[in-house]
């Protein structure tokens, strides 16, 4: 791996640093994985042992020094990592993967898109992939897909925006039978985009996913578009919502400001073709207003994410990507929210252009960790070296969920009051719920349509946590 010291010393000196709590170090030695920039990387348990492994593809050398590919390389429980062969099909480069669970059998499946095909593979719960051959995904170049429970009956449907090899722009709603077929309709939901970037928001806080999109459309106009989802599935779009119209190269979705509604961050190019970073703060109606006084550099060809690196209860944010002119003015910066919209660089790792990233915790200590490969320095790990500190004292409270296993139907009793909050997550991170509490409870029923799988409920209050497994049966 080679180390860019003008470029980490230009971004040392345009943003100041403060003593803070986010930390992050090079893993040493560096996990033997492929040099590669651009494609994906996942951080994610496909063996189901409890560790989290590795799925990666890019542009550049596999192990053996042939080019890269699809590769999964598992956690041995030590943060080392083996590779795990698989027969996965020819992939013309571009390739980019998606981790979810798709035929409900609480395993982690993966979705590979290329511009020569697009495929599923199914996960035998060992890590053992088999090509499902009777899906109709689309081959894309230059595309992007989101995973999530459209219609809310419990399964992972798709979406995909993408651009045909006769450079054909094209959009897709794959729903769900909830064993991993779908039912595809074609460029009858969204307006097709060019370059797209598509995200799930729950605009409104009813608890359904609903879509936005940004990209050029067929007539090279800048969008940025809303969809409104009822519930089922059917989506409206929207004429209003506070934003300008944005090319984006990557857009995060968070409650950035920890208002209970979801907030979006902005990293590409105005209709203008200027170079921006743009957080937008949602007043819980789906309506948008620009966070303009950020200390978040203005990029293009980088990404974005929004994350809870310290364990404050509030996210942070990463930003990476080069300024308006290019190489050597490229960033890799985390900015520590303190709460109240204000936000400090925090640390600054290697700058990256065109990079792809996954966060998860890879050496079991609850921190999550960091994988980035760009085109600058290739694939880079960073292990979470954070104090994990808050202003305030966090109980952690033991909670009992009856009956585990469960169809759905459950009673959870906390034996405090002080619990705010209630969401689940996925086998892959995925959040699938989500509810307001009240305070002065100390128990409550939950009913919830969820495919059979483990899921990890977390219960929140301003000096509570509570954290409990919950099995799916049906």
């Amino acid at each position: 791996m080679k180390y860019w010291l003008l470029s980490f010393l230009i971004t040392l000196l345009t943003f100041k640093l403060s003593a803070q709590n986010i930390n992050f170090d090079l893993m040493s030695p560096q996990p033997m994985i492929q040099e590669v920039y651009d494609g994906s990387v996942h951080i994610v348990d496909l063996n189901s042992d409890g560790f989290n492994d590795i799925i990666q593809s890019g542009q550049g050398e596999d192990l053996s020094g042939a080019s890269a590919r699809p590769i999964v390389f598992l956690n041995d429980g030590t943060g080392q990592f083996i590779e795990k062969e698989q027969n996965f099909e020819n992939y013309f480069t571009l390739e980019k993967i998606y981790s979810a669970d798709f035929d409900s059998d609480g395993d982690v499946d993966i979705l590979i898109t290329a511009i020569n095909r697009a495929d599923l593979y199914i996960n035998d719960g060992n890590a053992n992939f088999t090509l499902d051959d009777s899906n109709n995904l689309e081959p894309t170049d230059f595309g992007n897909v989101i995973i999530g429970d459209i219609d809310g009956d419990g399964d992972e449907d798709v979406v995909q925006f993408g651009r045909e090899m006769s450079n054909k722009l094209f959009n897709v709603l794959h729903i769900n039978d909830g064993t991993g077929s779908f039912q595809s309709m074609k460029n009858v939901v969204f307006q097709n985009l060019a370059f797209s970037q598509i995200a799930f928001i729950d605009l409104e806080g009813d608890g359904d996913l609903d879509v936005v999109s940004s990209g050029k459309d067929e007539a090279d106009v800048t969008q940025t578009i809303f969809y409104e989802n009822d519930g089922s599935g059917q989506f409206t779009q929207l004429s209003s919502n506070g934003i300008e119209p944005f090319s984006a190269d990557q857009f995060s979705v968070g409650d950035i400001d920890n208002d209970g509604d979801e907030d979006l961050l902005f990293s590409g190019f105005s209709d203008q073709a200027m170079t921006q970073t743009l957080l937008y703060l949602n007043d819980g109606t789906g309506l948008f207003e620009e966070k303009t006084d950020t200390p978040f550099p203005d990029v293009f060809a980088g990404n974005n994410g929004m994350f809870d690196f310290d364990d404050d209860g509030d996210l942070d944010v990463l930003i990476m990507g080069s300024g308006q002119f290019g190489i050597p003015d490229i960033y890799t910066i985390i900015f520590e929210n303190k709460g109240g919209n204000d936000f400090i660089a925090a640390d600054t790792l290697g700058g990256e252009y065109i990079p792809s990233f996954a966060i998860g915790d890879l050496d079991g200590d609850g921190k999550e960790d960091l994988i980035i490969q760009g085109f600058v320095d290739d694939t880079n790990v960073y292990m979470n070296q954070s104090t994990i500190s808050s202003n305030k004292e966090i109980a952690f409270i033991d909670i009992s969920v009856i009956p585990n296993p469960s169809s759905g139907d459950v009673h959870i009793s906390m034996g405090n009051k002080g619990f705010e909050s209630i969401v689940v997550y996925n086998a892959v991170g995925q959040m699938v719920y989500s509810d307001r509490l009240n305070v002065n409870d100390q128990s409550f029923f939950l009913n919830m349509e969820l495919a059979e799988g483990m899921y990890t409920l977390l219960l929140s209050g301003p000096q509570l946590k509570a954290v409990q497994h919950l099995v799916i049966q049906k």
